[in-house]
């Protein structure tokens, strides 16, 4: 069986990215590194890798994860109804970037997002029905959001699970945030789509690092408005960030899943085989990875400020 707790003289975390339904690809990586039994320390996931991870350790086992997320998760009623309606959506949450302007002119905003929270704590509820907390999960996890009151990266360590999932899924401008414990929490992908540098803080000497998110688009020569400027910094700086972590990852692996939007959910395998062929398409890269006592330091600047609950 894969041995998560093996301990060997150098920890290495699985850091799996944000991405939504592209972070289904997760399991397939996963479904590759335990077929040729590469061993890691613990899993820092953001978003989609946050749930995937967790879900992942729910059974140890990629088998019978991936076949309870098929055939119990995905064609139950309550989250197939979920799911459509975020499919439902998918006009609004497409249209949600040109939104974005209006609202720099408006300077108003009426609802927190265009979805409801109960939708993530049905679902969730049940795929991690009987876990209440982090401790109950058969493996190590770091579950990353963002704080809107100090600007910090939260990140779940211990405690009550549903409240860990539903923060690091609180898409901005789709979910409303999540009330915790004196913390405004959203997605943790707005600021750690890939939390390299987070896993290296927590303990890690080596990144194993997974990256389902999406390219910064080159944008042609035109004339904008003030607010399409503001948005475009945003981007802008969510990647530089982004890139900064990549940099620290010891090995990347980027499943061809540009094509997919997070909402995609109704292709859960073929993204699923994404995953596991990115995995397997760069497997001596892998294998030298667990062997090698090569690792990237930390940079001075690139010190993480994070809450750690």
């Amino acid at each position: 069986m894969f041995n998560l707790f093996f301990r060997k003289k150098q920890k290495v975390a699985l850091v799996l990215g944000g991405g939504g339904a592209r972070g289904i690809a997760h399991l397939g990586v996963l479904k590759f590194l335990e077929e040729m039994n590469y061993q890691f320390d613990f899993i820092v996931g953001t978003s989609a890798g946050g749930v995937f991870g967790a879900f992942y350790l729910k059974h140890l086992d990629i088998a019978k994860a991936w076949n309870e997320l098929k055939e119990e998760v995905y064609e139950k009623k309550e989250i197939s109804e979920n799911l459509s309606k975020i499919v439902e959506n998918n006009e609004k949450i497409s249209l949600l970037s040109r939104f974005r302007e209006k609202l720099y002119e408006a300077r108003i905003l009426f609802k927190e997002g265009i979805l409801e929270n109960d939708l993530l704590k049905e679902s969730y509820g049940i795929m991690f029905k009987n876990l209440k907390n982090i401790e109950d999960l058969n493996g190590k996890i770091f579950i990353v959001a963002t704080d809107l009151l100090t600007g910090k990266d939260v990140v779940f360590s211990k405690g009550e699970l549903l409240p860990a999932l539903m923060a690091t899924s609180a898409l901005p401008g789709i979910f409303p945030p999540v009330d915790y414990k004196g913390f405004y929490l959203i997605d943790g992908g707005s600021t750690q789509k890939l939390p390299t540098i987070i896993a290296k803080k927590l303990g890690a000497d080596k990144v194993l690092a997974v990256d389902v998110g999406s390219n910064l688009n080159k944008r042609e020569k035109h004339h904008p408005t003030g607010a399409k400027i503001i948005i475009r910094i945003e981007d802008i700086v969510s990647y530089r960030l982004h890139l900064t972590n990549v940099k620290h990852a010891d090995l990347l692996i980027r499943p061809d899943i540009e094509r997919f939007k997070w909402y995609d959910f109704n292709k859960h395998e073929e993204i699923f085989e994404l995953g596991y062929k990115a995995a397997k398409d760069i497997d001596n890269k892998i294998k030298t990875f667990f062997k090698s006592s090569d690792k990237k330091p930390v940079c001075s600047y690139c010190s993480e400020d994070f809450i750690l609950i």
